[in-house]
């Protein structure tokens, strides 16, 4: 067996022992799935193939799980999406709720089945409210996402228009947008999971101290999970960037929209320290940071679930102040930011504007 296929055999092995516990099958032992089983962990995969057979007409609901397994790697037969769907979603109707995620991904994907993204949209809402199912839940998010609430074209390119029309409507006209960000809090409350590199990348692109500081205790707790970190390195990047932020003194823009505001705010801090026609090269460096004018005309949109309720901005203004070394001299940029209607922000630098206005 290849490395590869190891992990995975790996991980159904985890999953039967999980299904087990989290379903309380019965204590009668199924000799047929036992044996099935401990083929496919010795790599015997035409024997696997023939005792999960044996026990799913014996119907052992196991099996069904281990024989979609088995069609969907190609353990020992041709890969088969199609049989691989079926019995998956056999699995699915006979309590496995693992597999509702599987099923409802392959509708959405049209992977072994005919496309139909209304009914894998249908089935995880179904899981997510009447199973709390924290995958389902993810879905149910990463589906509203790339469907309602896509803001992008074929291309995968912004599309303008429909980031307006979507960004312009009054809270309430935002079920669609409260139903997404609740379902993915949501899937992230029973703690640290392979779910919450989402929430951490959903939060990156959130402004305001609060969610910041949900970020970063996140990204704190991930960075203690080496299998984690291994497979999503950019997350240690995420945290070390948040760090700098919370050492230059106050910001209350995302740490993503900090990050893309620097090229412009060290372009101004070099007119104004350096002269547009310097030809000193070395970039100016930006020592600290306040908030000038706290952020006003706040709009958030509601969430029901607790600690969230202040994360996603979709109106307000604010102004900051960025302090740069710019060719010996000390020199204040002022950075104006407003709320884009969709969670994210805008900025521009600018001369300090009459408070008044914002």
């Amino acid at each position: 067996m290849t490395f590869s296929i190891l992990k995975k055999v790996n991980r159904f092995i985890f999953l039967i022992a999980c299904l087990g516990l989290c379903f309380g099958f019965s204590k009668i032992t199924y000799a047929d799935f036992d044996a099935g089983v401990k083929a496919l962990n010795d790599g015997d995969y035409a024997t696997a193939l023939v005792e999960a057979r044996k026990a799913a007409d014996a119907g052992d609901a196991r099996s069904y799980d281990l024989l979609g397994f088995i069609f969907e790697n190609g353990l020992g037969v041709k890969a088969d999406v199609e049989q691989a769907f079926n019995w998956y979603k056999k699995s699915a109707q006979n309590g496995s709720v693992e597999n509702i995620s599987k099923v409802a991904a392959s509708y959405y994907r049209g992977v072994g089945v005919a496309q139909d993204k209304d009914r894998a949209l249908m089935i995880v809402r179904d899981a997510a409210k009447k199973l709390n199912d924290p995958e389902s839940q993810l879905l149910v998010f990463l589906f509203l996402s790339d469907g309602e609430l896509n803001t992008s074209d074929n291309q995968g390119k912004r599309d303008e228009k429909k980031f307006q029309q979507l960004a312009a409507r009054p809270i309430s006209e935002r079920d669609v947008d409260i139903e997404a960000n609740d379902s993915l809090y949501r899937s992230t409350a029973e703690g640290l999971s392979r779910r919450s590199p989402v929430l951490a990348d959903f939060l990156m692109r959130r402004s305001g101290k609060e969610s910041r500081q949900k970020l970063y205790a996140l990204l704190q707790k991930i960075a203690q999970n080496t299998p984690m970190i291994e497979k999503h390195k950019e997350l240690l990047g995420y945290k070390v960037l948040i760090e700098k932020i919370n050492a230059l003194g106050e910001s209350e823009a995302s740490p993503q929209l900090f990050a893309d505001a620097q090229a412009a705010g060290a372009f101004a801090a070099k007119v104004k320290g350096c002269g547009l026609d310097s030809s000193n090269k070395e970039m100016p460096q930006i020592i600290a940071t306040k908030v000038s004018h706290p952020l006003n005309r706040a709009t958030y949109l509601p969430s029901q679930v607790a600690g969230y309720e202040h994360i996603y901005l979709i109106s307000g203004v604010w102004q900051e102040e960025w302090v740069y070394q710019a060719c010996g001299n000390r020199v204040s940029v002022n950075m104006q930011f407003s709320a884009d209607g969709l969670g994210g922000a805008t900025f521009m630098t600018s001369e300090m504007v009459d408070p008044k206005k914002l």
